[in-house]
């Protein structure tokens, strides 16, 4: 063994010097021991002395950095674990928030235990325009306008419009009832009345009456016209060669003859087609007993006043009752009035009826 000489120790370069008090020295020298011819060692460097309060300073930060690093480490760690679970979860879709089950409730499969056969395809609402289009598809092209079946006529109203189309009284004689009796009238009328064709704006049957035999002979039609639009009743009856047209009854309505008579225009004599009503509304005159009168269009009534004490009072009111109106064909005569004004006397009753007896 090759001996080693040991470094001299120094108090100084002791780290502990502050610490403790240096220890006592053995001042006995050791016995000598011959040592070999080797050079000795260089003497180790002393150590830096160095505070103690700033060796605890420089641990203090390196636990810090060392903390704080791994916590960072950790956050990234957690906050990346949380983001992956969302991204799961955006991808698996939502999840249903349901209640807890009561005890007695019987459990439901979850969608994804289910089968795709048990369930049900969900019924998805239709938009409108779907829904229409099942309904009314809209053809290609426009479906052609129907045409109107062909009216065929009945031979009363093809012989009432054949009288209403005569060009002149001439030609309407041969559609009028009593033609024979009726030339000089109809000539006399028209001498001084427009003549020429009517256009009717709508014929419409209104009543048909029967005869003795049981089968009608006498049809009544409502015509409208541009000088009667609220139309007027035509009567058509039988005949021995075929239909014929009331032609006294249609020129005294469509002309308005009652209107313009009881106005002061004419004769003051006259026979017409009126309704006849009783009435409490009519001016007194003395020893009179009125009635109103209207034709068979509106707005043009009238009061007719009849002798209270005569046999054509009883008559007429017999004819009449409170709501009920009488048709009659009455002659009227026009009185002047002292204030000016005209006043109708009913003279006689023609006929309780309207149209005359088929010839």
């Amino acid at each position: 063994m090759i001996p080693i000489e040991a470094p001299e120790y120094s108090p100084e370069a002791s780290p502990f010097a502050s610490r403790s008090a240096p220890l006592p020295r053995d001042e006995t020298p050791a016995p000598a021991t011959p040592l070999p011819s080797v050079p000795p060692p260089p003497p180790a460097p002393a150590p830096q002395r160095a505070a103690p309060k700033s060796r605890r300073t420089g641990l203090g930060l390196d636990t810090l950095i060392l903390s704080t690093g791994l916590a960072v480490t950790c956050g990234l760690v957690v906050g990346y674990a949380i983001g992956w679970n969302k991204a799961l979860a955006t991808k698996a879709g939502p999840i249903a928030n349901t209640a807890p089950l009561q005890a007695d409730t019987p459990s439901t499969p979850s969608p994804a235990e289910e089968s795709p056969e048990s369930m049900p395809e969900p019924e998805l609402a239709k938009p409108p325009e779907a829904k229409i289009a099942e309904t009314a598809a809209v053809p290609e092209k426009p479906p052609k306008e129907e045409e109107e079946p062909m009216k065929v006529l009945t031979a009363p109203e093809a012989a009432l419009r054949a009288f209403l189309a005569a060009p002149d009284w001439q030609s309407r004689t041969k559609h009028s009832v009593e033609f024979k009796k009726r030339d000089a009238a109809m000539a006399d009328y028209y001498s001084s009345a427009p003549d020429g064709a009517i256009t009717p704006l709508s014929v419409k049957l209104l009543e048909s009456r029967d005869g003795d035999d049981g089968t009608a002979e006498t049809h009544v039609y409502q015509v409208t016209t541009s000088k009667m639009p609220e139309g007027i009743p035509v009567a058509v009856m039988k005949a021995e060669d075929g239909w014929r047209v009331d032609w006294g009854t249609f020129v005294e309505l469509h002309d308005d003859h009652f209107s313009r008579f009881a106005g002061g225009q004419g004769n003051t004599e006259g026979f017409f087609h009126l309704l006849i009503r009783i009435t409490n509304f009519a001016p007194k005159r003395e020893g009179y007993t009125a009635f109103r009168l209207d034709p068979p269009m509106a707005g043009r009534d009238r009061y007719g006043f009849v002798r209270s004490d005569s046999e054509l009072h009883k008559a007429l009111a017999s004819l009449t009752d409170w709501g009920k109106p009488g048709q009659v064909i009455l002659r009227l005569q026009r009185n002047p009035a002292e204030d000016g004004k005209n006043w109708l006397e009913i003279t006689d009753l023609v006929s309780a009826e309207w149209w005359p007896a088929s010839e």
